[in-house]
């Protein structure tokens, strides 16, 4: 049972989160199957003191992209652990997906 308030459905970006939310009894479903977005919740992987962020270094860029772009709103946590002073000082993590290798590429 759902607390009152709480999320009729929960779309995530990541497995690990579909599994954490589903083990504490929260629906989730797949992006194609809502009408919309309320809000997307996600976090940092760097910031810097003019908090400008750098997103997707993981595996789930076009997972977040989609989720970011689909929501209303988009609320961006990060903590101590993620401000650095150089945002690429690990490098930059770029996904190209296949359909469009050839447009990147040029």
């Amino acid at each position: 049972m759902l607390a009152q308030g709480a999320a009729d459905k929960v779309v995530v970006s990541s497995d690990a989160t579909a599994g954490a939310l589903c083990r504490n009894g929260l629906p989730v479903v797949p992006l194609n199957d809502v009408h919309g977005v309320d809000f997307y919740v996600d976090g940092a992987d760097a910031v810097n003191r003019r908090l400008e962020l750098l997103k997707g270094g993981g595996g789930g860029l076009t997972r977040e992209k989609e989720l970011a772009t689909a929501a209303r709103q988009f609320l961006c946590i990060a903590g101590e652990d993620k401000w650095t002073r150089n945002l690429c000082a690990d490098g930059t993590v770029v996904e190209v997906l296949a359909v469009a290798r050839s447009y990147v590429a040029r």
